[in-house]
Order: structure tokens, then sequence, then C-alpha cells
């Protein structure tokens, strides 16, 4: 079959450098229809806290829908068989690290759990696939930018309309904003996310249009809304990295090595440093000493993690109610957690160090990649319009990652991004 070249010159899109084995074309309507909606479904859990906070039902049957839309999606793959594999072996490392689950299922405390909530992960990776094989770059951009107007739309919506589901009702943070999330965390890390989306699509066409001006104005109203300190600092971090990332990555590389070669000699000098630095540093961020609870969290974990070091307990196996030691947790603690609130220890409890091991592979292939995207050789053409949107996921997802569950979560906006930005740069990065 031919070889073409795809610049998509028209509406600024991104050469990736390499012909492609078929062409891509632009998707018809009824496909970016579906598409929005299954990547609008994905930004945040409403099927289920509405099911949970009206119903009341604590089993949720809400995979057969998930299920549902990812299997459309599949067959939209399927009709790209051609690009799809070109993909899939360029994201080689996202596809291991999404099929790692459904390969737990062999050893996993609870299979049954295991396999339903591994299946709906593996269709949260195949939306990012398709993203990164049939769709160009830049209409991928712009149908994120609609889900990052529509996403914070439906949230306010909750919130005006359902009190009861979008804002919380008790306990300490009685009041605040949560729209379709289980808590005002997964608001705000959604709010800081979709606005970066929407900068980044700015930054990509070079225009400020009333697409984006609403989706800003919408998102950066619910970040101050929900509360969320992590979210916050995710936003002040990554807003500098999508405008101008070569640059605050040049000057913060240097920035951090000296402040590491400092701080070496400081504990030196005073030994104790480092002990009055952790005890502070939570207070310095607005966090109490245990990090929101945190720490007590991972203290009762942390004896599970070391009786199943090397494999874990099987993905998603640890949270069912067949595992769950819910009195520790109570006797200890006072609450139960829905996770871990850190990624680490979430691959550590579901698929041990090898999952963690996985994951890191993932995670230095996305940096080469990056690494090539910056640095393209004199005979390449300009392969640097992914870097923004790259350099800013990266750092979203690794800042995010210390406190809170994000890697490998199923039905969740933020893994299809991982595995369509890994692979689409990793694409780039062949040529």
């Amino acid at each position: 079959m031919q070889n073409i070249r795809h610049d998509w010159p028209d509406d600024g899109g991104v050469w990736l450098g390499r012909p492609l084995p078929v062409e891509v074309p632009r998707l018809p309507t009824g496909d970016l229809v579906l598409l929005t909606g299954v990547l609008v479904l994905l930004c945040g859990n409403g099927p289920a806290v509405l099911m949970h906070r009206i119903f009341g039902l604590t089993m949720l049957p809400v995979w057969p829908l998930y299920l549902a839309l990812y299997g459309a999606v599949g067959l939209l793959l399927w009709a790209r068989v051609g690009v799809a594999g070109h993909a899939l072996s360029a994201g080689l490392p996202a596809l291991l690290v999404s099929a790692l689950p459904l390969l737990s299922t062999l050893w996993s405390a609870t299979p049954l759990d295991t396999a339903v909530q591994a299946a709906t992960l593996a269709g949260t990776a195949l939306c990012g696939f398709y993203l990164a094989a049939g769709v160009p770059v830049s209409q991928t951009m712009r149908l994120l930018a609609i889900v990052a107007v529509i996403a914070p739309a439906l949230d306010l919506v909750a919130i005006v309309a359902m009190p009861s589901v979008g804002i919380e009702q008790d306990g300490p943070w009685a009041g605040t904003w949560r729209g379709l999330h289980d808590q005002k965390n997964g608001l705000g890390a959604y709010a800081a996310l979709q606005s970066l989306l929407l900068i980044a699509y700015a930054r990509s066409t070079g225009r400020l249009d009333a697409l984006t001006v609403t989706g800003l104005i919408l998102n950066l109203f619910l970040l101050f809304s929900a509360r969320s300190t992590t979210s916050w600092l995710t936003a002040a971090l990554c807003i500098p990295v999508v405008l101008a990332p070569r640059l605050l990555l040049w000057i913060g590389g240097r920035i951090f090595a000296v402040g590491i070669v400092s701080f070496a000699i400081a504990l030196l000098i005073e030994p104790d440093l480092g002990t009055m630095l952790l005890q502070s540093l939570p207070g310095m961020v607005g966090k109490d000493s245990t990090l929101s609870n945190r720490l007590p969290v991972w203290a009762v974990l942390a004896p599970f993690i070391e009786a199943a070091p090397w494999l874990g307990y099987g993905y998603g196996a640890f949270w069912s109610e067949a595992m769950m030691p819910g009195d520790l947790f109570l006797s200890t603690i006072k609450f139960l957690p829905g996770s871990a609130h850190s990624s680490i220890v979430e691959l550590r409890l579901g698929l041990g160090w090898l999952g963690l091991a996985v994951m890191a592979v993932l995670l230095l292939s996305w940096i080469s990649s990056l690494w090539s995207c910056d640095h393209p050789a004199e005979t390449d053409p300009d392969r640097t319009d992914l870097a923004p949107i790259g350099h800013t996921l990266l750092v979203y997802v690794v800042f995010q990652s210390l406190t809170e569950s994000l890697l490998l979560t199923r039905n969740d906006l933020v893994w299809v991004l991982v595995v369509w930005i890994s692979t689409r740069l990793a694409l780039a990065a062949r040529a």
C-alpha cells in the first residue's frame, strides 16, 4: 500500500515525521460525537456517583455501560487496523502496562473482581490507542478542548441541580464542591487537567477563541471552589511548562541540580535538616502533619504490601469487599479510604514490584521520546509541536501521583491521555 506523509497543514496539525502504512483521514461527524461522549464520561465517575448518591447502591453495575462504549471504540480502531498495528508497536510500554492487570487475574485474591476491572481498564487504554492511531493530533487537541468545556459544565449542573450529589454533605470538608466526583480532590484534579488541555490547545492553534475562554473560566472557577491544595500546586507547576516547556525545563533542570548540591552540603553541616524539612513541608503547602490522613492510610497498608511484595494482590483486588480490612481502618483512622491516595502505593498493592517496574519503563520511554522531539536531527523537520502537551502531562501525572491514585485507573480520562501521548511521542521519536 502506498506510503502517505501526513502533515495536516490546514489547521495546525502535527506531522509525526514518519510515513504511516495507511492514510489517517479526519474523523467523520458520527465518530467525533461518539468519541466526545466517551471522553466526557471518563472525566470523572458520574454514573457511579449518581447511582450511589441517589439510589444508595454500593455495588454499582455500571461496567456494562463502559464495556459497550469501549466496544464501539474498538470497532472504530479495527476499521483502521493498519495504522493501529503501527501505533501499538510504537506504544509497546503502554500496551504492556495496560495488559498486566488482565494477567494479574492469574494470581489475584479475587479473580472475578480483577477480571471485570482489568477489562474496563483495557477499554480505557483502547481509547488512548485509538486517538494515537486514528485521529490527527490537531483534531485530538480540539476534541479534548470540547470535552474540557462540556465536563465542567456538567459538574456545575450537578452542583446546582443536585446538591446532594455535587456538594460534600458531611465531614471536615462539608460544603465544598465535588461535582460528579467522589470528593473535592477529584473535582480539583480534573479542573486543573482540563485547564491545562485548553491552554495547550490555544498554544497549538495560536489563538484564544470563545471555546477556550469559556472552558478556562469554568475550570478555573471549579478549581478554586474545590479547595484542593494539590490541584492548585499542580496547575501552578504545569501552566508555565505548557507555555514554554523547553525554556522552563532548561532553567528548572539547572536550578534542581544546584538545589540538590546545596542540600547535600547543608546536610553535611546540619544532619537534622532533613527531618526538620519533612516535618515543616506539609504546613508550607497548606496540609496538616498527616497530609490529610494519607500518612495513616499508608501506615495501615505497609504490612499488606510487605506480605505480597512481588506481584501484589491482583489489580483492584485489595479494595474488594472480600479483601479490604475495614475493621482495621476504622479502628486506626476512623474512616474507610476508597484508594491508597498514592499511585506508587496503589501499584505495589495491586501489581507489586512487577507493576511498578513496568510503569517505570513506560515513564522512561515517555521521557526518551520527549527528548527526541525536543532535539530532532538536522535532517528531520521540526517535530516539537507535541512537546508542550507531552511535557505538561508528564509533570501533571508525576506530581498528582504522589498523593493520588492516578496511574492505571480504569474508566478515567487520565489513563487515556497517558496512553495517547506516550504512543504519539513514540511514533514521532521513531523518525
